[in-house]
């Protein structure tokens, strides 16, 4: 069903839906996580270490990150958005990643011509000593389908499987 998304976001935003590919993060190692990104979007694995995927046009941003973290999950997303400088977290909704519970948590930042970011993060234990964090970063005047698009990508995260 999310690859139909996928598919369907990417016809709409007048890309072939054959341009999905598909990405693990870490590419080795484990835990790991896989998830579906338009071809055209830029995949790049940073110096911080987290795996940061951008529109065309750079607008938006979504970041992977796959840490090591003994707390609780509101206390990741508090860390988190600590380190990014941004508005204490509100939790959202409970969600599920291949088994794994989290939650979604919903932040404000600055970003770099001072306009105010949107952070949409989901924070779920990979395993008991191991949280990852998904992250859309958006300019408040981005459009509704670039957003679905980003939004498409994280609920396409899953678990790897092991290597």
């Amino acid at each position: 069903m999310k690859r139909i998304l996928i598919a369907a976001i990417a016809l709409a935003l007048g890309a072939s839906p054959a341009l999905a590919k598909q990405i693990r993060f870490p590419e080795t190692g484990d835990p790991a996580i896989a998830a579906d990104v338009l071809d055209s979007w830029h995949v790049e694995l940073r110096d911080d270490g987290n795996l940061h995927i951008s529109s065309i046009d750079r607008n938006l941003e979504v970041l992977f990150s796959i840490v090591p973290f003994d707390g609780t999950l509101d206390d990741a997303a508090i860390e988190a958005m600590k380190a990014n400088h941004a508005t204490p977290p509100g939790r959202g909704n409970a969600v599920s990643i291949s088994g794994h519970e989290g939650y979604v948590y919903y932040s404000l930042m600055a970003g770099d011509n001072n306009q105010i970011l949107n952070m949409k993060m989901v924070v779920v234990h990979l395993d008991p000593h191991t949280v990852g964090l998904f992250t859309i970063i958006s300019d408040q005047k981005i459009n509704a389908l670039m957003l679905g698009a980003a939004q498409a990508v994280v609920d396409s995260v899953r678990i790897a499987p092991p290597q």
